[in-house]
């Protein structure tokens, strides 16, 4: 992926970034803007990072609650949801000029939308209450021993070390790490750690309500990444599935590497929590298939993802 931006200027790179992802396109632009900002050596108004994040954080919402849907009971109305989703598209396209390359921060803003508030306080704990009602349905069976630890801190500078030596791998040492709700829970029977999966991305929706809608609202300190060398930037923002990573080497004011690792690319490695879950286990044909695309479902992929099963 990082191929497309070599020798393109970072106006033009974040331009492109929303055209290429449809899935977390902000968070994808922010992570971009703010690589490449820092590469350049500009650095936003604290302001305006703020309502960069911001932006993202209603986007992370909005997905999440998008996701979780099928997992209420439908006696719940689903119109303050609808209303609600509506309603932050609206404010997401016009807050969309904040992620421009070099931004400067806008006189008016269009503000959040009126609906969170009482959605957060009235709706929210109501849809908490009744979730997974489905669950009764998965598959319960005991897993694989796996061992595939949450992406943290402190692994960052390992991380980028690795990523100047031109390896792009989602894993650490060899390692394949998780991130997200993904990594809620390592439980060895299924129907657990589905339940603690989807647990773990409530958990993350209701953090991002609460920060949504603090009163008064709290402008963040600037967060000066470190670890960086001459020409070199790189950004994380969380999203609703885990941590999205961009990094960006600039010379002469052009893209001479970029780099980044999605959620979807730590939680659906190919030697991963889910291979490792399912590998040399011994279960009958007809539970495979569906308890495979629920521990899929659960890594909340950033694309369609399905399980098919072929005979060797």
């Amino acid at each position: 992926m990082g191929q497309l931006w070599l020798g393109r200027q970072p106006a033009e790179v974040v331009s492109l970034l929303p055209l290429v992802f449809s899935a977390c396109s902000l968070a994808q632009q922010l992570a971009g803007v703010e690589a490449l900002e820092a590469a350049s050596g500009w650095r936003a108004d604290p302001r305006l990072s703020h309502w960069r994040r911001q932006a993202v954080r209603l986007e992370a919402l909005r997905e999440g609650l998008m996701v979780l849907r099928p997992f209420w009971q439908p006696a719940l109305s689903d119109k303050p949801l609808y209303d609600l989703l509506q309603s932050c598209q609206k404010t997401l396209n016009a807050l969309q000029p904040l992620m421009f390359f070099q931004a400067e921060f806008p006189q008016a803003l269009p503000g959040l939308p009126e609906a969170l508030t009482d959605f957060s306080r009235q709706i929210w704990p109501r849809w908490v209450e009744t979730a997974f009602p489905v669950s009764q349905q998965w598959p319960d069976v005991s897993l694989a021993l796996a061992a595939c630890n949450p992406l943290d801190e402190e692994d960052l500078p390992g991380l980028l070390d690795q990523l100047r030596r031109g390896d792009t791998r989602p894993a650490l040492a060899g390692h394949p790490r998780t991130t997200g709700p993904a990594g809620a829970s390592l439980a060895g029977e299924s129907r657990q750690l589905l339940r603690e999966r989807h647990q773990g991305l409530l958990d993350q929706v209701s953090r991002f309500l609460e920060e949504l809608t603090q009163h008064p609202p709290r402008i963040e300190e600037e967060v000066i990444l470190p670890w960086a060398a001459e020409g070199e930037g790189w950004s994380r923002v969380i999203t609703v599935r885990g941590w999205l990573i961009h990094r960006v080497v600039l010379r002469q004011g052009r893209v001479a590497s970029y780099q980044l690792l999605a959620p979807t690319d730590w939680n659906l490695h190919p030697q991963g929590l889910l291979y490792q879950q399912l590998n040399n286990l011994l279960i009958d044909r007809e539970i495979l298939l569906p308890l495979a695309n629920a521990l899929v479902a659960s890594s909340f992929p950033c694309v369609e993802a399905r399980v098919d099963m072929d005979d060797a």
